[in-house]
C-alpha cells in the first residue's frame, strides 16, 4: 500500500475508459510526466474497452523530495522491447505477472537494494522496423 503524498507533491487521479492499446499508452504517457502510484486496469467489457484508475504523484516545480540519509525508495521507470515469442499468452495476467516477477528479480541484484518491486503499466506493439531492402 502506497503511503500519502507528502505536501511538497502534486496528487492527481485520473480514470480513463477506451480500447486497451489506447488506455495503455495514455497510462504508459502519464508515466512519463509523475510516478504512477496507483494503477487498476479492468477486465474488458462487451465492447473490449477497459476502465483504468490511475494515481499520478508529480514534485513541485523547483522542489526535490527530501530522502533519508539510509533508506529510499526509488521508482524507475523502464521500457524493455521483448520477443513475444520468449513470453506467450502476452498481455494476458499470467505473463505479465511473470515479467513483473523475472524483472524484481532482476533488480533485486543491485548493490544495496533490499527489496524491488515491478509492475507492467502497458504492453504495447512495436512500431514496424524500416524495410531492410530499401537500404
Amino acid at each position: 500500500m502506497s503511503e500519502l503524498p507528502s505536501p511538497d507533491l502534486s496528487f492527481i487521479q485520473v480514470e480513463m475508459t477506451g480500447p486497451p492499446d489506447q488506455v495503455s499508452r495514455l497510462v504508459a504517457a502519464l508515466g512519463g510526466e509523475g510516478e504512477i502510484i496507483y494503477d487498476s486496469p479492468s477486465a474488458p467489457d462487451d465492447r473490449g474497452h477497459v476502465s483504468r484508475l490511475v494515481q499520478v504523484v508529480t514534485h513541485e516545480a523547483g522542489q526535490a523530495p527530501s530522502v533519508p540519509a539510509r533508506e529510499a525508495a526509488v521508482t524507475v521507470q523502464t521500457v524493455l522491447d521483448l520477443d513475444t515469442a520468449s513470453w506467450p499468452g502476452l498481455p494476458e495476467a499470467a505473463a505479465v505477472r511473470h515479467i513483473e516477477d523475472a524483472t524484481a528479480a532482476a533488480l533485486q541484484d543491485l548493490p544495496g537494494a533490499s527489496q524491488a518491486r515491478s509492475r507492467v503499466i502497458a504492453v504495447l506493439p512495436l512500431p514496424a522496423a524500416p524495410d531492410q531492402e530499401d537500404g
